[in-house]
């Protein structure tokens, strides 16, 4: 039998800081948006990313996940924080990416979305947004072995 796989707060947290750092610069860069964002994510002939992003704006948007996803990062590689400071910030993060996939579903239902690309946006942010709340309420750090009904 192989190995057992263990993953950590560290491993949950780091994942949502390349997930927020990487989406967020794509979102950022507004001159590369014509290349990437528009293209692939919006629907609608035309159609500009400011069009979804609302009065904030996709580069607002992208430098607060920039933000976030840095500290997930920072939080992640540095031994020395406290626990209840990686529980916490995994509660945030992971609603932080709620947030994103319940956006983004809304944004593919009223159609500013292209599907494929909305969906797998949504997704993403979901799943990782699971992970989060799931090592950020946990209790202890200990994996418990699956008990069988008898």
């Amino acid at each position: 039998m192989g190995k057992k796989l263990t993953i950590k707060d560290d491993h949950v947290l780091m994942t949502s800081g390349v997930v927020l750092t990487g989406l967020g610069a794509l979102a950022a860069a507004k001159p590369l948006h014509k290349w990437t964002t528009e293209p692939v994510l919006i629907k609608g002939e035309g159609k500009k990313c400011a069009d979804c992003w609302g009065a904030v704006g996709a580069e607002h948007v992208g430098i607060a996940s920039m933000a976030l996803g840095a500290r997930d990062i920072v939080l992640a590689a540095n031994e020395d924080a406290l626990d209840k400071t990686k529980k916490n910030a995994l509660k945030v993060a992971g609603f932080t990416h709620l947030a994103f996939a319940a956006w983004a579903g809304n944004c593919t239902r009223r159609g500013d979305f292209q599907i494929p690309a909305g969906a797998t946006f949504g997704a993403v942010h979901a799943g990782v947004a699971g992970l989060c709340l799931w090592r950020g309420f946990r209790k202890g750090d200990e994996d418990k072995p699956a008990t069988k009904n008898k």
